[in-house]
Order: C-alpha cells, then structure tokens, then sequence
C-alpha cells in the first residue's frame, strides 16, 4: 500500500476514511461482496463514562453472517505493514468457521 502525505497529521476521523479509501481496493479483490464503511460507536466504560469513536465495519453483501468491526493501529507503518494482513485473516477465519458449522 503507498500513502500519500503522512496519515499521523490527519484527525482520527479523516485516518479512518484514508484507511477505507485504501482497502477498498483489496477486498474487491479478497471477495468482491465485501465491503466497508466507517461508523461512530459509543464506547461505554464499566463506570458508565461514555466516549464515541470510529470504527471500520465490515460486511458482505450476500452473506450477513460475515460482518465484523475493527479499529485501527495509528501511523502508516501500522496501515501499510499490518492492516491488509489484519483484514484479511479476519474475512478468512469468519469464513473458515462457517465452513466448520
């Protein structure tokens, strides 16, 4: 994956939708019903203090059984080393384990 500019000066938000843009690509090519979308989740603590965040959900078109959520590690070294491999291990073991059922 090649970035352009450093992802580290982008806001949280802005690293989540530079991280769609740059996976996109990969899973038309992983599974071309996949796809992607950043969300805002509230994340509650066991104390009840709150905080939103964004989060890439994946899901397929055809299948709703292959759907899941993920954050992301901060800096290009995370998205260009780890993020597709991370992607991809969870597509394949939420396939895997539907093939086991």
């Amino acid at each position: 994956m090649d970035f352009e500019g450093h992802i580290t000066n982008l806001s949280k938000d802005d690293r989540y939708f530079k991280a769609r843009e740059v996976i996109e690509p990969f899973l038309g090519d992983l599974d071309p019903e996949l796809r992607v979308e950043v969300e805002d989740v509230e994340m509650v603590y066991e104390n009840g203090d709150s905080y939103v965040t964004p989060i890439l959900h994946f899901y397929h078109n055809l299948d709703p059984e292959i759907d899941w959520s993920m954050e992301i590690g901060d800096g290009e070294d995370y998205l260009e080393k780890k993020f597709e491999s991370e992607v991809r291990n969870a597509y394949l073991n939420m396939a895997e384990s539907k093939t086991i059922h």
